[in-house]
């Protein structure tokens, strides 16, 4: 499922996002798997810049959260893709496009939710609280 704009304000979420302190990754379970940058986040979501070439991609609805040292590995996160669109660069990318994606996390257990927290606590600030 993707969009090709911005969501409307009032689709926009009710809580707020803490922005990642480092760079921090998700990896978006295509069938060619895709890494992307984890722009913000919380308890129940996050959005993600990553590239996508023209070709379309099957998808499994999970991503694995993770920091560049792998200190912080968060594997099979169950997602719903809330919104998908096209980022305006200045730059020429050919046929590839610069996307966010927004995600919604669906049924996380317990040890999930405590492990995002933690991530949330070393990893990300401002905006709002987790």
């Amino acid at each position: 499922m993707l969009f090709d704009r911005e969501p409307d304000l009032n689709e926009r979420r009710k809580t707020g996002r803490l922005r990642a302190r480092t760079v921090c990754f998700a990896l978006l379970h295509f069938r060619e798997p895709i890494i992307g940058q984890i722009n913000d986040i919380s308890i129940f979501g996050a959005s993600i810049l990553y590239f996508k070439s023209s070709r379309d991609l099957d998808e499994e609805l999970v991503v694995d959260i993770f920091t560049s040292d792998n200190r912080f590995v968060l594997k099979e996160v169950p997602i719903e893709v809330v919104s998908d669109f096209k980022v305006n660069v200045e730059i020429d990318l050919g046929q590839t496009t610069l996307r966010k994606r927004g995600v919604k996390f669906l049924d996380l257990s317990k040890a999930q939710k405590d492990q995002l927290k933690h991530f949330m606590r070393l990893y990300a600030v401002g905006g709002g609280s987790p």
